[in-house]
This record gives structure tokens, sequence and C-alpha cells, in this order.
């Protein structure tokens, strides 16, 4: 049962979650901070909304990826909980370990980050993400809002675009978009490289500092993104 609070519509209490605050939101979910009142730890959730059975597998697909790269270097999901309403499955929660520090994103904001930061920081998402390919999974979405600061190091997040390297993906749509490889603005197969390349683009961003809105009202990705079509 979710219980809301009329003055900022933030639920009070999900299952088994208290929820204490709102750390963030995307197109498909919302993430919150929440202590488990079994446990009576505090924990980060993902509250993935279920609109109809297609999207079912997709979100299920993320909790099980998110499960297969467990890794020092990659946000652990503890568990995934499907809540149903009276009809049918209307939303999953993924219990994830809290990372106080937040994203690279959230720190750029009133930080500027050093070289030896920025490197020692690429370094340890390397080594996450090249755990994730070495269990056959694409991230598909990396940026420095997923990429979190966690006590033992930078950690990457949100599997929720992830899929299998095997899977033929060349018509995948969704993604952050200045940070598409050529392969994926020409609609071509995806690879390990794909993740590689938003991957230096997140480390190009964070040398500069280039904040969110500066970097999507950068209109170089899209001046690149024409000269590669043009010239196809």
């Amino acid at each position: 049962m979710v219980k809301y609070r009329m003055r900022d519509f933030i639920p009070s209490k999900i299952d088994k979650y208290e929820i204490q605050k709102k750390l963030g939101s995307g197109h498909f979910s919302t993430v919150y901070l929440a202590r488990d009142t079994t446990l009576d730890a505090i924990k980060a959730i993902k509250v993935i909304d279920v609109k109809d059975p297609e999207s079912i597998m997709r979100k299920l697909d993320e909790a099980q990826l998110s499960y297969r790269c467990q890794h020092k270097h990659i946000v652990k999901i503890n568990t995934a909980i499907p809540i149903r309403n009276i009809e049918s499955l209307s939303k999953i929660i993924l219990d994830m370990e809290y990372i106080e520090k937040g994203s690279i994103e959230d720190y750029m904001k009133d930080n500027f980050v050093s070289v030896i930061e920025a490197v020692k920081y690429m370094r340890e998402v390397l080594f996450g993400l090249e755990f994730a390919h070495c269990n056959g999974v694409l991230h598909h979405d990396i940026k420095p809002g997923n990429i979190m600061l966690g006590r033992t190091g930078a950690k990457l997040a949100d599997f929720g675009l992830a899929t299998l390297i095997e899977k033929d993906t060349k018509e995948f749509e969704y993604g952050y978009y200045p940070h598409y490889a050529p392969e994926r603005l020409l609609q071509k197969k995806v690879s390990i490289e794909t993740d590689i390349y938003a991957l230096g683009l997140t480390f190009f961003r964070i040398l500069c500092n280039l904040k969110k809105s500066d970097w999507e009202n950068f209109k170089k990705h899209k001046e690149y993104s024409n000269k590669i079509k043009d010239n196809v």
C-alpha cells in the first residue's frame, strides 16, 4: 500500500520502506532514501512504474542484469520486490546500497574535480564496467549522473537501459543522446566500444567541469552528429 503526503506528493511509505526523501528521478523511475523497517537499515530504493506486460519484462531485465553485475565499483542491488495492486503488477522496487556522497554530477555543482581525482574515478569505473562486459552486459547510459562517489571509490549505477552484449541492439532507441557513439547515431549494432565512448565523453566533461546544463547546451555534439550522417 502506498500512502501520499498531500503537501509534496512524496509517498510516506512503500511496502516495508519508510520514505525519508527523494534522491532523484528519471523517465521510468524515482529513487528515494528510505528506512527498511524490517532490518532498521537505511537504503536507496528505486521505484519503477510498470504500465503494461511488455514493460514488466524490461523492468525485470534491469533487476536481473544489475544483480548479475556484483562488483565493488558497481552500486549493489540487494533485491527486487514486485508490488501489486488489485488487478496486476504495478511497481517494482529495487533495494540498493545508499551512496551518501551522491553522483559526480551532484559533486560538480559546487566543486571542481582535479585531474588526479578524475583519473582515479575513471579507473575505478573502468574496473566495474569491465566486470559488467565480462558478464555479457552493456550499460548504455554512462554519464556523470550515473557514477556515484562511495566510501570505497567511484561506482557505476543505473542499469535501467542495460542489455546483453549478444543481443542485436542496433535499433535500440534509448540512452543519453549527448553521449551517443557514432554507431548509435547511425543505428548500427552497438558493442563494448559504445560504452567506452560514453565513458570517454564523461571523462572529458569531468576534466572540463562541464555540468549537465552546460553540456546539453553544448552544440558541438550535434554538429558532430550531423557531420557523421552527412558523410555516410
